[in-house]
């Protein structure tokens, strides 16, 4: 996925594999079998016809690790271009395969940055439980944009009983939402996501029941920030189509979706935006601390005192 907002873009290129000898479980496992040995790999600017040629790195000496799973994590081949995009410039990769001659491509369209409303840096943010109680989030969609989500981390501070003046400043992200869509792909679409404000504090509830030496620490909550992405019209498609095959009804299945010409596979771009720091309603921090839902979680009011 290339994202016009950072100043490097890694991309993974990987070769089917089929063995009469062995599973393709175990072919998973050995690193010839799903990479290339000799292949060269360009991205191309439609736009302007400049080609740039990408350099094979090793993920693992950059701090990139590799998932666990099906496949081999070392070595953790990537593609890398330094450097930054063009914003709304179409872009197309091109692998050569230097030892048969054959040529893969696809194209994207570069997702714009965009702007959001609510909430900013200025006006404190609150989540209550009250049932009615609903926080809008409101932005305009990016050009080549389809696809929006949100994740919110929230800082605070972490103080043993015994000695409050041993603080530690942590964080925990919280995934509110990954599918909000926009109509098109045009940009300046306003949008508007509802949370509801008791969903907060479920969150809270279920992450800190299980930390360790939860009872042994205080906490203060200190400011949340918001991290959006967005996603373009192909990684869309493939998430629609994806969900589309899940049913279990005769003939639901859908075939794969690929916008690779000559392979399989997604190549689209997206773009991340935060919003920092954004402090909350100070009702809000009583909430936490006295809240019958997270009163527990040993969090300070206003007063710096817990609620139980």
């Amino acid at each position: 996925m290339l994202n016009a907002g950072d100043s490097v873009q890694y991309i993974r290129i990987e070769k089917a594999y089929l063995s009469p000898d062995s599973s393709a479980t175990m072919q998973s496992h050995i690193p010839d079998s799903i990479y290339y040995g000799n292949i060269t790999v360009t991205l191309t600017d439609l736009n302007t016809k400049a080609a740039y040629p990408l350099q094979k790195v090793d993920g693992d000496t950059l701090g990139l690790q590799r998932d666990s799973g099906l496949f081999a994590q070392r070595p953790n081949f990537l593609y890398r271009l330094k450097g930054h995009l063009t914003p709304s410039h179409a872009y197309q990769l091109t692998m050569l395969n230097n030892e048969n001659g054959k040529t893969t491509t696809a194209k994207t369209v570069l997702v714009n940055d965009f702007s959001v409303q609510i909430p900013n840096t200025t006006v404190p943010v609150g989540f209550f439980t009250a049932s009615n109680f609903k926080t809008n989030f409101i932005w305009r969609s990016a050009i080549n944009g389809k696809v929006y989500g949100l994740d919110i981390r929230i800082h605070y501070e972490s103080m043993l009983k015994t000695d409050t003046t041993r603080k530690d400043n942590r964080y925990v992200d919280w995934d509110v939402f990954s599918d909000e869509n926009s109509t098109g792909t045009a940009g300046n679409e306003s949008m508007v996501r509802t949370v509801d404000g008791r969903s907060f504090y479920d969150f809270m509830e279920n992450h800190f029941t299980n930390v360790s030496g939860l009872s042994d620490s205080v906490r203060r909550i200190q400011y949340l920030e918001f991290k959006y992405s967005v996603g373009g019209l192909e990684f869309y498609t493939y998430t629609e189509i994806n969900k589309a095959g899940l049913g279990l009804t005769y003939g639901s299945a859908k075939p794969a979706y690929t916008n690779i010409s000559g392979g399989l596979g997604l190549f689209s771009s997206r773009f991340n935006k935060e919003v920092s720091p954004v402090y909350i309603d100070p009702r809000m921090q009583d909430t936490l601390a006295c809240s019958p839902i997270t009163n527990n979680l040993n969090f300070l009011n206003q007063l710096n005192v817990t609620c139980h």
